[in-house]
């Protein structure tokens, strides 16, 4: 099987690069990156690896190596330190994405995904079929949702693959435990909150990625708490995985929000005032 911490560990990475691409090219990024590396992600892949005390047993409530609450951490995170940091684009605006080059790219990134999910399982059984179900189920409600919301309001409307992306999310918290129409449903849910919050998912930009998929983690985290059919309190009636979600998506939050207040001060200093036509994150 696939080391699940190793994984973690490299999409840990990634995410700080994606972090250091937020902010105009200096050496502060490398800081600012290394801020949530060390403070945020590092004691996620110990507690994967039971290498730290885990009282409030966070390890437990995280799934597919805990993809979700880093996605989430991630957004939290990096919105904290761009809001304190005033900081501008680091580019200009590149054009929006439209018709087969989105249809592509939506492709391709849910393929990515469910490669992804079934990388972390180690190899196919007889529930990766529903697993990558769920994954392709959640992806399109929140697909969905996001295009509820674009027709209803214009200013919306280019915020459809931003709820495919907090779909995806979703999927990375839910998708081992919950039935299809439950993967849908979230899915559906998590589009709708993200876009409802602001998110642009029609730009391609670094920035436009963050919130979707912080919004779609934090609600694919909520709902296993609700909905997982092995211990979720909607088939145990039991609050005891409701409670264990609550406490994991409070210290994904508080805990990064912390830290991006300091990283976002530490890139203050070079800034400059922040870009009025720049998305927030």
């Amino acid at each position: 099987m696939i080391d699940h911490v190793v994984l973690l560990l490299l999409m840990g990475v990634a995410a700080a690069g994606v972090i250091a691409m937020l902010f105009p090219p200096s050496p502060r990024v490398f800081i600012i990156a290394a801020i949530w590396f060390a403070g945020c992600l590092v004691p996620l892949v110990l507690a994967q690896a039971s290498r730290i005390p885990d009282p409030l047993s966070l390890s437990d409530a995280m799934d597919f190596a805990g993809a979700a609450a880093l996605h989430l951490s991630l957004a939290v995170y990096a919105s904290t330190a761009i809001r304190v940091s005033a900081s501008p684009a680091p580019t200009p605006p590149i054009r929006e994405r439209a018709g087969w080059r989105a249809v592509v790219g939506a492709v391709a990134l849910v393929a990515a995904w469910c490669a992804w999910i079934v990388a972390l399982e180690g190899r196919l059984t007889v529930f990766t079929a529903a697993l990558v179900g769920n994954v392709l189920l959640s992806a399109l409600g929140g697909l969905g949702g996001a295009t509820l919301v674009a027709g209803l309001r214009a200013r919306h409307r280019n915020d459809p693959l931003g709820g495919l992306l907090a779909g995806l999310a979703a999927a990375s918290a839910a998708a081992s435990g919950i039935p299809p129409a439950a993967a849908l449903s979230v899915g559906f849910a998590a589009g709708i909150v993200a876009v409802m919050s602001g998110a642009r998912g029609g730009v391609v930009r670094p920035r436009s990625w963050i919130r979707p998929t912080g919004m779609g983690a934090l609600i694919g985290l909520l709902a296993v708490g609700v909905l997982d059919v092995r211990s979720g309190f909607f088939f145990t009636g039991q609050p005891t995985a409701v409670i264990a979600q609550l406490v994991l998506v409070a210290v994904a939050i508080v805990v990064p929000a912390a830290l991006g207040a300091v990283g976002g001060l530490i890139g203050r200093g070079g800034t400059g005032a922040a870009s009025a036509s720049e998305p927030s994150a």
